[in-house]
């Protein structure tokens, strides 16, 4: 039997595929090498729908452009300006 820990790289983000992203986001806080992982994975897919506008911001912090392949933003009375802010971000 194998820690979690001892998973290669590419098994790791074989998990992220199959994960949601708010899960992806919270591996971070295991380890640095979790961290690590979250970090150079290539492969987010983010619906950004009904999300807090402060969870919106630490996601656009923490989160690399180049790392995502599928984005859904949304600008109605509940995420107003959200598009807005994603490009002044990015």
């Amino acid at each position: 039997m194998c820690k979690i820990e001892e998973l290669s790289n590419e098994i790791i983000y074989c998990i992220f595929d199959n994960i949601d992203f708010n899960s992806i986001i919270n591996f971070n806080y295991i380890s640095r090498r979790f961290y690590y992982c979250q970090n150079n994975y290539n492969s987010y897919k983010i619906n950004f729908e009904l999300i807090l506008k402060e969870y919106f911001d630490f996601i656009s912090r923490i989160i690399h452009p180049k790392n995502i392949i599928s984005l859904k933003l949304f600008d109605d009375d509940y995420t107003l300006e959200q598009i807005k802010s994603f490009i002044k971000n990015f």
